[in-house]
């Protein structure tokens, strides 16, 4: 199973949590976490920082708009 695919399943099973941080950036870019949930589901990895354990996925927010999250 490919890294996205193990993202999305932990998103449809709510096994996740977003920081602080992260949800703070959401609003303040006009964003609600069920946009942020749709941008991980509908997503696809860009890029990756192995080091830190890190990959950004884009999608899309539920209106549409392009959602990038780390």
């Amino acid at each position: 199973m490919g890294k996205i695919n193990q993202i999305q399943r932990l998103v449809q099973n709510g096994l996740y949590y977003l920081t602080e941080h992260a949800y703070e950036e959401a609003l303040a870019d006009g964003f609600e976490i069920y946009d942020v949930e749709n941008g991980l589901l509908t997503g696809r990895i860009r890029r990756t920082w192995p080091r830190e354990g890190k990959m950004e996925v884009v999608g899309q927010s539920l209106s549409g708009r392009p959602l990038g999250a780390v």
